[in-house]
This record gives C-alpha cells, structure tokens and sequence, in this order.
C-alpha cells in the first residue's frame, strides 16, 4: 500500500492507507496527529517517507516519524507564519517561504540558515514549486502579480516574469524539470521554458483556484 497525509485547519494530520483492491482503490485512516495547535498551511514527505514535515500557524516547523507518529525535532526558524515546507534529498535540509517574503533552505539539525532569499510578497500566502533537483525553486504569493525562479543553493534570483497583473494561484513544474506550468487568476494556463523564463504557450481555462 501507500500512505498519503493531509492536514486541516484544526492542526491534525490525518494518515492514511491507500490499498489496491481488484480495480478499486481503497482508503484507510490509520492514524492522527495532534500536529499543531492551530492551522497547518503546508505538509512535505522526506525522499524515504519515513520523514514528514510539517508547518503551521504557530509559526513552527515540525519533523515527524511517520512509523510511530512521534515528533523527531521542532523549530521555530522565523517570527511569522510558515507558509510552505519543502525536504530536500537530505531529511535534515528543509526549505521554507514565509510570511516576510523570505525563502530559506535549512539545516534542521542544527537550526542553521544555509542560504536566504526574499521576495516582494510580504503577507501574502507564498508557495513554492520545487525543481526535481531540490536545488532550484518557482516562488510567488498567492495573487501576486510576479513569478520568481531561485537558485536556492546559493540564494539568488535567476529570472523573474511579471506578465500575470491577476496573479498567480499556482505554479508547478514538470517531472523533467523544463517546463513550468502556472494558473493565473485571469483564467489561463501558461507553460514556460523553466530555463529561460519564455512563455511557450497559453491555454484558456475556467477559474483556476489551488486551495
């Protein structure tokens, strides 16, 4: 079987078994977490599956051991709200965006700041799509009119795209890591050379909204 997770707005996370019958797929609740004391915004698998991370309204990321549901470390790695959580290959390297703007990738172990990037969006919900490689980023916040791509190794912006006045409701990028796909409020689909930057094409759509 499989396990997934999914987290609410009370602060559990609930685990679950996913199980192939015949044609049909099944889903088990196996398990709950008493994660947070009040929202969690995002939640992340280590490479393994053994690790889940996850972020919350109290401003604090935890790292979870799936296979006992005990709490393996917690930290509070800024002063605002923990809007998105990332592991990287290594379970002990985290990547967060934040309330402030900032993205940051960390040594969970040792509470260190390995690298630090800030995009305008301050307040605003913001969201990462991580590249295959957990070494690049697409940031942007929630209908905010700029996409950012980040070089999250050594903090840094590579390109930048503002042609969404609407915003941005989500961005995504593919298992191969060249193209980016990003639902504008304006009710199109756009699909970018991640390379570049360069928008390769447009798709009308209904009202696209990632919750």
């Amino acid at each position: 079987g499989t396990m997934v997770a999914n987290a609410n707005q009370n602060g559990f996370v609930l685990l679950w078994n996913l199980m192939h019958d015949d044609a049909t797929l099944k889903a088990t609740e196996c398990e709950v977490i008493q994660g947070h004391p009040g929202r969690i915004w995002s939640r992340a698998w280590s490479p393994d599956n053994k690790l889940l991370a996850t972020a919350g309204a109290d401003k604090t990321v935890k790292l979870w051991n799936v296979a006992n549901q005990t709490s393996a470390s917690q930290y509070e790695p800024t002063d605002g709200w923990i809007w998105d959580v990332a592991i990287r290959n290594n379970p002990s390297i985290l990547i967060t965006s934040d309330q402030s703007g900032h993205i940051r990738t960390w040594d969970s172990e040792q509470s260190k700041v390995l690298s630090s990037y800030q995009v305008p969006t301050a307040g605003k919900r913001t969201f990462l799509a991580l590249h295959p490689d957990k070494q690049h980023a697409v940031v942007s916040g929630m209908n905010h009119p700029h996409i950012h791509y980040v070089d999250l190794k050594e903090g840094k912006l590579l390109w930048q795209r503002g042609e969404y006045p609407g915003g941005v409701n989500a961005a995504e990028i593919s298992p191969d890591g060249e193209l980016l796909a990003v639902a504008s409020e304006s009710n199109e689909l756009h699909v970018l050379d991640l390379d570049s930057g360069e928008r390769l094409h447009t798709f009308p759509h209904e009202k696209l909204v990632d919750y």
